[in-house]
C-alpha cells in the first residue's frame, strides 16, 4: 500500500464568497413555517430547566441518600422514560 504526503493544509486558501457572482440572483427567502406544535414531554412540568440552586439542591439530596444507603433504583421506571424518550 503506498501511502502519499497530505497536500499543504496550512497554504493560505481563497476566500469563500460572501455575495452571489454578479448576474445571479440572490438565493429566494426561506418560507416561514406555518405553527409549532410542543409534544406532551415538552409540555410537562418537569420539562423546564432548573436553576443553579434548584440543581444543588436536588443534587446535594441524592448524594446524602447515596452516601447512607437509602437511593433506591426503579428499573422499570428508567426503562418506561427511556422508551419515551425513544418514541
Amino acid at each position: 500500500m503506498k501511502v502519499t504526503p497530505l497536500p499543504n493544509i496550512a497554504a493560505p486558501r481563497a476566500p469563500l464568497p460572501t455575495a452571489p457572482p454578479s448576474g445571479q440572483d440572490p438565493a429566494p427567502p426561506v418560507a416561514r413555517a406555518a405553527g409549532l406544535s410542543l409534544s406532551d414531554a415538552a409540555r410537562a412540568p418537569g420539562a423546564l430547566p432548573q436553576s443553579p440552586l434548584q440543581q444543588a439542591s436536588r443534587l446535594s439530596e441524592l448524594r446524602t441518600a447515596i452516601t447512607e444507603g437509602h437511593y433506591q433504583v426503579d428499573p422499570t421506571l428508567i426503562a418506561e422514560r427511556l422508551l419515551q424518550w425513544q418514541l
